[in-house]
C-alpha cells in the first residue's frame, strides 16, 4: 500500500499546482471519505479502500481505473467477469497481442498499459491462458500455466507437453473434450486433475478448438486452479454423507429449529421496533434542543454585537462584560454540540496585553470578596506572536471564574513567561486557599471527569481548547492549599508592522442589515484607510456586485430578503466583476457545521459575532486582493439609481 498511497499522494500535488480544489479536504469530500483516512494511506499506512472509492478517485484524479485497482491490490469486477465468463474473447486479446511486433507494442502506449494489467489480473485471478498449435513458433501460455501443470516455468507451450502433464484418466477426458470439440468447431470445459505437481490440484479448462489460416489446429483456452472450491465441495459432500439421522428425526429437529428462530426473529423484530422509537425519540428531541440552542445562540451573538457597537467606547465601558458573555455563548456552544466544534485560527496578537485584559474582567469580582489580583510577564515574552487570541481568552476567562469564585481569601496571580528557543508560551494561574480541589480530569471533556467532580462543567472545556491550540494544561499543589494551573501553549513569531499608508481603487462592500453594526463596521473601515460601499438588504448587495469591482465583500448571512449564502452562490457562478473577489462571512451563526457550509457554498473566511476589532480587521488584511489600500472612505448613495459615490475620508 505504500506504492498505492505514493502514487496517489503525488497525483493529487501535480494537480493541485493547477487546481486549488485537489486539496486533500477537498479530494476526500468528494469520494466520501474522512481526510485524516486519505492522509493515511498517502503516507502508506495499511489501510484500504472498496472498488467503488478508488473507481471514484480514479476518476478525479484522471488516472486509470484498472491501474488504480491494481494498485490497491483490487480487481475489477467486470474484468473478472470478462476473463471467467468469456474465454474465448480473453484468449484472444492475449494472442493479439503476443503476434504483434516488439517495435508496435513499444510505440503504441494503449498496448503497453493493457499488456500490463492483463499480466496482473493473471496473477490476481489465479487464472493462465494459453494457444497450442502444432507449429511452436504459434504456441504461448502465460506464465500462470506452468506453474498450475506442476511444470518448469521454461517449459515449452505444446499440447503434448500439457496432456502428459495430466492424471492419466484427466488426460484421456481432456483428449476426447478437444477432438469433440475440434470436430464441432466449438467451445469445451472439463474439471481435470494434474498429475506432475507435489500435491493434489484439480484444474478447469474451458476453451475452443477451430481451424487457423494456415489449416493448422488451433486449441486456446483458460486453465483456472479449483483445488480449494473442489476441497470445500468434497468437505460438504462428507459432511451430507456422513448424517445418521433419519429422515422423520431430520424433520423433527428442521421443524423445531424453524419455529425457535420464527420466535427468536417476532422477538428481535419486536426489540429493534421499540429500540427504533426509542432511538427516533432521543434523536428528535437532541435535534431540537441544538436547533434551540443555536438559535438561541444566535441571538445572543446578535443582540450582544449591536450593543457592543452602541458604546461610545469599545474598550472600555461595558466591553469586558460582553466579552465575557460571548466566551461563556462559546463555551456553551463547544460543551453541547461538542469538541469537535472548535477550531482555531492564528493571528497576531500581544499575549502580555490578552492577560492584562482578561484580568481586568474580575477587578469588581475580586474587590467584593478582598482578593488580590497580580499579573506578571517575563522580560523575554516576545511582544506579538500568532496565535488564536479568543481560545487563549476563553481558557483564562474559564480559569480566571473558578478561581475568583472557590477563593475565599489572598491572592489570584497570573505569570506569563516564554521559551523562546521552543517557541512556547506558559501562563501559571495560582490562587493561595482555592476551596475546590481540581484535578487534571476536572479540565477534559472524557466521560471520566463527571462524576463526582466539585468543578463547574465549563472547566472541563480547557483541555479541548488548549489541544486546538497545540497546548496542554497541568495542576500543581501547595502543602499551604494553594492550586495553580500552568498552560503551556506554542506559538509562531508575528511579523512587526509599520504603518504606512497606501493607496488602491477598489472598495470593501459591507453587506449588514443591522444598522449600529454596519455604522460600527464602517468606523472600522475608516480607521483603517478602506474605502467601503454599504449594502442593508441582499438585493441591494446584489445590484452592487453586479455593477462595481469589490477588493473584499464583508458579506452578513441572515439578510431580510436573500440569504448572504445564496448571494455567493450567485456571483461564483456568474462572470460578473466579482466572481472571484474573497468573501468574509461576518455572522453570528458560529457553529462547526455552519461554517463548514458557508465555505461550502463559495465563503472565504468566517468571522463570529460578536468578534474582537483585531480579529475583524487583521481577516479584512488577510483576504483583501489587492496589495494597497487608499486613503478614504466610500459609501452608497441609496437615493441614486446611479453609481454610487465614493467619498473621501477627511478623518
Amino acid at each position: 500500500m505504500k506504492k498505492f498511497g505514493t502514487h496517489l499522494r503525488t497525483k493529487r500535488l501535480e494537480l493541485l499546482k493547477e487546481d486549488k480544489s485537489f486539496s486533500l479536504r477537498r479530494v476526500s469530500q468528494t469520494i466520501g471519505i474522512e481526510p485524516s483516512y486519505l492522509s493515511k494511506i498517502e503516507r502508506g499506512q495499511p489501510l484500504s479502500l472498496s472498488e467503488e472509492k478508488i473507481v471514484a478517485l480514479a476518476q478525479l484524479l484522471q488516472e486509470d481505473t484498472d491501474y488504480l485497482l491494481a494498485m490497491g491490490g483490487k480487481i475489477s469486477q467486470d474484468v473478472q467477469a470478462i476473463i471467467k465468463e468469456r474465454p474465448m474473447l480473453f484468449s484472444r486479446l492475449v494472442r493479439e497481442m503476443k503476434d504483434m511486433p516488439d517495435e508496435a507494442i513499444a510505440e503504441d502506449q494503449d498496448f503497453k498499459r493493457l499488456n500490463s494489467v492483463l499480466h496482473r489480473l493473471h496473477g490476481l485471478a489465479s487464472i493462465g491462458a494459453f494457444q497450442l498449435c502444432d507449429s511452436p513458433e504459434k504456441s504461448f501460455w502465460t506464465s500462470q500455466v506452468p506453474s498450475m501443470l506442476g511444470l518448469n516455468s521454461d517449459a515449452l507451450p505444446s499440447r503434448e507437453i500439457l496432456s502428459d502433464s495430466l492424471a492419466p484418466r484427466s488426460r484421456t477426458k481432456w483428449e476426447e473434450a478437444i477432438r469433440s470439440a475440434m470436430r464441432d468447431q466449438g467451445e469445451y470445459e472439463c474439471e481435470l486433475h494434474a498429475g506432475a505437481t507435489d500435491r493434489p490440484r484439480h484444474l478447469r479448462i474451458w476453451g475452443y478448438c477451430d481451424t487457423g489460416d494456415d489449416g493448422q489446429p488451433r486449441y486456446a483456452g483458460i486453465i483456472q486452479d479449483i483445488t480449494e472450491q473442489v476441497s470445500l465441495r468434497e468437505q460438504i459432500l462428507a459432511a451430507r454423507d456422513s448424517l445418521e439421522l433419519t429422515v422423520e428425526q431430520q424433520n423433527v429437529e428442521i421443524s423445531t429449529a424453524i419455529r425457535e428462530m420464527r420466535e427468536e426473529v417476532a422477538r428481535r423484530k419486536e426489540l429493534e421496533a421499540e429500540l427504533l422509537r426509542i432511538n427516533e425519540a432521543i434523536t428528535e428531541k437532541a435535534d431540537q434542543q441544538n436547533r434551540f440552542f443555536k438559535q438561541s445562540a444566535f441571538k445572543l451573538r446578535s443582540l450582544i454585537t449591536g450593543l457592543y457597537s452602541e458604546l461610545p467606547t469599545h474598550s472600555h465601558v461595558g466591553g469586558s462584560y460582553f466579552r465575557r458573555i460571548s466566551a461563556k455563548i462559546n463555551d456553551l456552544s463547544d460543551y453541547f454540540l461538542g469538541a469537535a466544534n472548535i477550531k482555531a485560527s492564528r493571528s497576531p496578537c500581544v499575549p502580555a496585553d490578552i492577560i492584562t485584559e482578561t484580568m481586568t474582567m474580575f477587578e469588581k469580582e475580586a474587590d467584593k470578596k478582598s482578593l488580590s489580583l497580580a499579573s506578571h510577564t517575563a522580560p523575554d515574552v516576545p511582544h506579538r506572536v500568532s496565535l488564536d487570541r479568543n481560545i487563549l481568552e476563553r481558557v483564562l476567562i474559564v480559569l480566571l471564574e473558578l478561581f475568583c469564585s472557590h477563593t475565599p481569601w489572598g491572592q489570584i496571580q497570573t505569570v506569563l513567561s516564554a521559551n523562546t528557543a521552543e517557541r512556547r508560551l506558559t501562563v501559571a494561574i495560582s490562587s493561595t486557599s482555592l476551596d475546590c480541589p481540581i484535578s487534571d480530569q476536572d479540565l477534559t471533556l472524557t466521560p471520566a471527569s463527571f462524576p463526582r467532580s466539585q468543578c463547574p462543567g465549563d472547566a472541563r472545556l480547557v483541555a479541548p481548547l488548549l489541544e486546538c491550540l497545540g497546548g496542554h494544561a497541568s495542576i500543581q499543589t501547595s502543602a499551604t492549599g494553594g492550586h495553580c494551573v500552568v498552560l503551556d501553549i506554542p506559538y509562531e513569531p508575528a511579523e512587526e508592522t509599520k504603518a504606512q499608508e497606501v493607496f488602491s481603487h477598489e472598495p470593501v462592500l459591507v453587506v449588514e442589515d443591522d444598522e449600529s453594526s454596519r455604522t460600527f463596521v464602517e468606523i472600522l473601515m475608516k480607521q483603517g484607510k478602506y474605502k467601503y460601499l454599504s449594502a442593508e438588504t441582499g438585493k441591494r448587495a446584489m445590484e452592487l456586485l453586479e455593477r462595481h469591482s469589490f477588493g473584499l465583500v464583508l458579506m452578513d448571512i441572515q439578510l431580510p430578503d436573500i440569504n448572504g449564502e445564496d448571494i455567493v452562490k450567485r456571483i461564483r457562478k456568474g462572470t460578473g466583476p466579482n466572481n472571484d473577489t474573497p468573501v468574509v462571512a461576518v455572522t453570528a451563526h458560529a457553529t462547526r457545521e455552519d461554517r463548514e457550509r458557508f465555505l461550502s457554498s463559495g465563503i472565504d473566511e468566517v468571522v463570529a459575532k460578536p468578534y474582537e476589532i483585531e480579529t475583524l480587521m487583521h481577516m479584512v488584511g488577510v483576504w483583501y486582493k489587492n496589495d494597497q489600500r487608499q486613503r478614504g472612505a466610500c459609501h452608497s448613495d441609496e437615493a441614486s439609481p446611479a453609481a454610487p459615490s465614493l467619498e473621501q475620508n477627511s478623518g
